[in-house]
């Protein structure tokens, strides 16, 4: 037992000393940094929040807090709401789940780049949903987000939705096929509301996976 325990951790030192160095060693020493003097090149000269000050100043700043904040909401919200949605959908013993499960499951295999070149080309006013729109008639149409300032950040949200809501529908299909059908009877005899029965299943579902203690 002694010595498997002693192989155990020697595999996992470099990997702990890698983490240490790598992730926690540069991430202090970009603390470091951002209270000192430094610019393109390491200044030790020590300037307090001088640093931070500049930075909250510069219009770019606001601009990308918008943007992250913007991003962040919609795209964690949007891809749960679409997620369980379509976990609900396949749960309802639908013809052909398994292709629709492989159908919503694929934009989760392909990497970020081929992700956002494909919007990119779909999103295109030149040769994608706009010039295929105008093709069929509909000369006026115009859907330009991707090369307005004001509107671009939506479009990364309709990528980020499209590749991880798949990801979602998983873990949330599998938790209500984790719940006995007996109790699906039970609810349709007392009338119970499908939605709140389905909203609670998907709460309990997300604590198991947050909360290892819970399993």
């Amino acid at each position: 037992m002694r010595i498997r325990n002693l192989a155990a951790k020697t595999v996992l030192t470099p990997t702990v000393l890698v983490m240490l160095v790598c992730f926690y060693g540069c991430a202090l020493w970009t603390a470091y940094l951002s209270v000192t003097r430094s610019a393109l090149l390491p200044n030790y000269q020590f300037a307090g929040v001088f640093q931070y000050v500049r930075l909250f100043a510069t219009p770019r700043w606001n601009v990308a807090w918008t943007n992250m904040f913007l991003f962040g909401v919609l795209d964690i919200f949007v891809t749960l709401g679409l997620g369980v949605l379509l976990a609900v959908l396949i749960d309802r013993q639908v013809r052909f789940e398994g292709a629709f499960r492989t159908i919503f499951l694929y934009p989760l295999s392909i990497s970020f780049i081929v992700t956002g070149l494909t919007w990119q080309w779909v999103l295109s006013p030149t040769i994608g949903v706009q010039n295929f729109v105008r093709g069929l008639g509909w000369s006026d149409f115009v859907f330009d987000w991707i090369t307005r300032p004001d509107r671009a950040i939506y479009t990364l949200v309709f990528a980020g939705v499209w590749h991880q809501s798949g990801l979602i529908m998983a873990i949330m299909l599998a938790g209500l096929r984790g719940i006995d059908r007996d109790i699906w009877r039970v609810t349709r005899i007392e009338a119970i509301p499908l939605g709140g029965c389905i909203s609670a299943s998907c709460c309990r579902c997300y604590g198991r996976c947050w909360s290892p203690a819970s399993c």
